[in-house]
């Protein structure tokens, strides 16, 4: 998988404010290798795959735990409609994004805080929806 140069771009843009972690139901091999191929193995703290565990929940916890972050830094990125329902028992913001997986009326089910249409627009709804007070905290995508 080639990653666009302009997704990388926005991606180390994001990584200037926030810590970035990859929770995903693929293998965290297959993610590393892909990271690895489009020389971005630097850009995400951390893999949490299918290795770690099935549940996305059990996953951000073991997050949260691993690197002491708190849920009111955190917001979860997602194209999924199953993310968002399980990711909202937790509690914490979620942004979707309506250019992958699950199409713009789907997410709307999950009620998610926002849901964005363009790579570019996911950093101004993070600082949007954190008032822009946050530093360098937590985010996945």
């Amino acid at each position: 998988i080639k990653i666009k140069e302009k997704i990388k771009r926005e991606l180390l843009k994001i990584k200037k404010k926030f810590d970035l972690f990859i929770i995903t139901s693929n293998s965290e091999k297959v993610v590393e290798i892909v990271l690895k191929k489009n020389k971005m193995t630097n850009t995400f703290k951390d893999v949490f795959g299918i290795e770690t565990d099935k549940s996305k929940s059990k996953k951000i916890k073991l997050l949260f735990k691993k690197y002491n972050l708190k849920k009111e830094n955190s917001v979860f990125i997602t194209d999924t409609l199953g993310d968002i329902v399980e990711t909202k028992k937790i509690g914490i913001d979620i942004i979707a994004v309506d250019f992958g997986f699950h199409k713009k009326s789907r997410l709307k089910v999950g009620k998610p805080k926002k849901i964005v249409s363009r790579f570019q627009d996911i950093l101004p709804t993070i600082c949007q929806i954190k008032n822009g007070e946050l530093e360098k905290k937590s985010i996945k995508i």
